[in-house]
C-alpha cells in the first residue's frame, strides 16, 4: 500500500509480513517492510503536472493538431480537433474521416515528412455548410522509441490567404496600371512606386525606394505652392495638381497627379499615396490647341478692325468738323481784321476740347488691340462701359436705342481685354442682327447683377430671335447665321472660348420675347489649381 507519513513523506508497505499473537490469540507485533518513495511520488505528480498543462496547451492552441501511432491510429487529438469533426477521434484513422483526395494529398505529404523529417502544404476543404476554408498542414515525425510517429498541426489561415490573395491581385494590377503610383511615408520618403512610375520616371524602383519625389522636381512649382500643398495634404484633403518634373535623362515630363493622404487606425495621416497620369503629350496638344485659339482670337480681332475703323470714321467725323469749323472762323476774323481775344480764346478751347475726344477715341480702340497677358481686378460694369464706349457711335449712327442697368459693386480678377473683347463681339452682333431684321424701334438691353457666387451679364435684343433648330450651333466656329460678306464665323466662337476657358465662365444664348439674349455667368472667385 502506499502511504504517506505525518512528515510528508511516502512509503510503499508491503502486504505480507509476520505477525506474533499473546497467550490470548490477539497480535500484539507484526513485522513489515516499507520503501520510501518520496522522491518517485514527486516525480509522477510532476510528470501528471506536466501533461495537464500540456493539455491545457494543446487545448488552448488555435489549431488542430493529431498524433498517429505507429498503426496509423490516431493517439492523440485536441478539444479544437474533436470539435472540428464533432467526435472524439481517438482510435480513428485518417481515410475515416477525410475524403479519399484529401486522404491522397496527405498521404504524400506525409511520405515527404518521412523522408525529410517535416513538410506544409495548403489544403483546400469545404466545411459542413458548404464554405471553402484554406487551412496549413504541417506534419512532422516523432520518435517514439518503440517506431516512428506522425504529429500533425493544422491551421486555418483562410482569412489570411483571402487578404493575401487580394493584395497580390491588387499588387498585380497595380504593376500593370498604366497610371504611376507612389507611396511614401510621412516624411513623403517613396515606400512604394510601380513599373510604370519607373517607365516615365528613368529612375528604376531602387533608385526611388527611401529618395523624396523631389529627386524628379523641375523647379516650375513655386515654393508657397509647395507649401499650400503641404498644409493642404497634412488636414487629410486630397491634393490635384498638373505638375512639371525632369527625368532621369533629363527630359521634361507633366503628370496629372492626385495625391491621397493615407490613415492610421487612429484616425491619423501616416503617409501619402499618389496617382500619376503621364499627360506629356496632352500637354503639347493642349499648347497647340491654345496657340491655334491665341490665332483665332487675333483672326477674330482682325475680322472686327474693319468695323472698327468703321466706328473710328464716325467718331471722328463731327470733331473734326468742329476744328475745321473753328479754324476756319479765325482765318475769317483774321482777313476781316476783326480778331478779338475772346473769340480767339473761345475758339482755341473749343479745338482743344475736341481734341481731347480725338485723343479719348483713340485710346477706347487701342485698348480693343492691346493683347493682354495680366490678369487685372475690375468692376464687370466698367469693363463693359469701356466696351460701349467703342461702340455706343456705331449704335447711334443706326437709330439703337440702349438700356444698361449695372447692379453689381463686386471685383473680379480676369483678363479684362478678353471680356471687353466679348462684349463688343456680342454688342456688334445685335447690332448687325437689329439692321438686318428690323427698320425701327431697335432696342439693345444690358443688365449686370450678381448672385452668390457669380456675376451675371446679359446682353438682349429685340432682333427677332435666332430660329429654334440652328441656336445650339451659333457658338460653333465658322458657323453664321450672316451673310458671308458680315460674318467669319468666329465672333461667338472666340466669345465662347475666352469666356469658358480662359475667364472660367460660362456663355449662352436662348430667345426672348422677340430677340435673343447672350448670358455670361463669370464666378466671383476662381477655384482652380495651378
Amino acid at each position: 500500500h502506499r502511504l504517506r507519513h505525518k512528515d510528508g513523506s511516502w512509503v510503499w508497505i508491503l502486504d505480507r509480513g509476520q505477525t506474533k499473537f499473546d497467550k490470548d490469540g490477539k497480535a500484539v507485533r507484526m513485522v513489515g517492510f516499507h520503501t520510501d518513495i518520496t522522491k518517485q511520488q514527486q516525480l509522477e505528480d510532476e510528470l501528471r503536472s506536466s501533461r495537464e498543462q500540456f493539455r491545457q496547451f494543446m487545448d488552448f492552441m488555435p489549431a488542430n493538431i493529431i498524433i498517429k501511432g505507429i498503426d496509423k491510429k490516431i493517439i492523440y487529438a485536441n478539444n479544437g480537433t474533436n470539435n472540428y469533426f464533432n467526435q472524439n477521434i481517438l482510435g480513428k484513422r485518417l481515410d475515416e474521416l477525410f475524403d479519399e483526395d484529401i486522404v491522397k494529398r496527405m498521404a504524400e505529404e506525409e511520405k515527404r515528412a518521412l523522408e525529410d523529417g517535416s513538410s506544409e502544404e495548403l489544403i483546400e476543404v469545404q466545411d459542413r455548410d458548404g464554405l471553402k476554408h484554406v487551412y496549413r498542414n504541417l506534419m512532422f515525425t516523432i520518435d517514439s522509441g518503440a517506431g516512428t510517429q506522425i504529429g500533425i498541426v493544422t491551421i486555418d489561415i483562410t482569412d489570411e490567404y483571402l487578404a493575401q490573395h487580394e493584395v497580390a491581385k491588387l499588387k498585380s494590377a497595380l504593376d500593370r496600371s498604366p497610371i504611376s503610383i507612389m507611396m511614401t511615408d510621412l516624411d513623403a520618403n517613396i515606400e512604394y512606386t510601380n513599373p510604370n512610375y519607373s517607365k516615365v520616371s528613368g529612375y528604376s524602383q531602387a533608385e526611388l525606394i527611401g529618395k523624396n519625389p523631389s529627386m524628379v522636381k523641375s523647379g516650375c512649382t513655386t515654393q508657397e505652392q509647395y507649401k499650400k500643398m503641404w498644409k493642404h495634404l497634412s488636414s487629410g484633403n486630397m491634393w490635384r495638381s498638373d505638375v512639371k518634373n525632369i527625368a532621369k535623362d533629363g527630359t521634361e515630363f507633366w503628370e496629372d497627379s492626385t495625391i491621397l493622404p493615407s490613415f492610421s487606425d487612429d484616425g491619423k495621416v501616416n503617409g501619402y499615396i499618389a496617382f500619376k497620369q503621364d499627360i506629356t503629350e496632352e500637354i503639347a496638344i493642349r499648347q497647340e490647341l491654345q496657340n491655334q485659339e491665341e490665332i483665332m482670337i487675333a483672326q477674330s480681332r482682325h475680322a472686327a478692325m474693319g468695323e472698327m475703323i468703321s466706328m473710328i470714321a464716325h467718331q471722328w467725323r463731327q470733331p473734326i468738323s468742329v476744328i475745321a469749323m473753328d479754324a476756319n472762323n479765325v482765318l475769317v476774323d483774321i482777313e476781316l481784321d476783326s480778331i478779338s481775344t475772346d473769340s480767339l480764346r473761345n475758339d482755341v478751347e473749343d479745338i482743344i476740347e475736341q481734341t481731347k475726344h480725338l485723343s479719348k477715341t483713340i485710346d477706347d480702340f487701342r485698348n480693343f488691340f492691346k493683347p493682354n497677358k495680366v490678369k487685372d481686378e475690375v468692376l464687370i460694369s466698367d469693363v463693359f462701359m469701356e466696351s460701349f464706349r467703342v461702340i455706343s457711335k456705331s449704335l447711334d449712327n443706326n437709330n439703337i436705342e440702349y438700356e444698361n442697368s449695372y447692379n453689381s459693386q463686386t471685383k473680379v480678377n480676369i483678363f479684362s481685354r478678353e471680356l471687353l473683347q466679348v462684349f463688343i463681339n456680342l454688342l456688334k452682333n445685335s447690332k448687325e442682327a437689329l439692321e438686318e431684321h428690323r427698320k425701327e424701334n431697335r432696342k439693345i438691353k444690358t443688365s449686370i447683377s450678381e448672385t452668390q457666387e457669380n456675376i451675371i451679364v446679359e446682353i438682349c435684343d429685340n432682333g427677332g430671335g435666332i430660329p429654334n433648330d440652328i441656336i445650339s450651333r451659333v457658338f460653333d466656329p465658322y458657323f453664321s447665321t450672316k451673310n458671308e460678306k458680315n460674318g467669319t464665323g468666329l465672333g461667338l466662337y472666340m466669345s465662347k472660348i475666352i469666356i469658358e476657358k480662359h475667364l472660367f465662365g460660362t456663355l449662352s444664348a436662348r430667345n426672348k420675347d422677340d430677340g435673343v439674349c447672350f448670358i455670361i455667368e463669370l464666378p466671383k472667385e476662381v477655384k482652380s489649381h495651378d
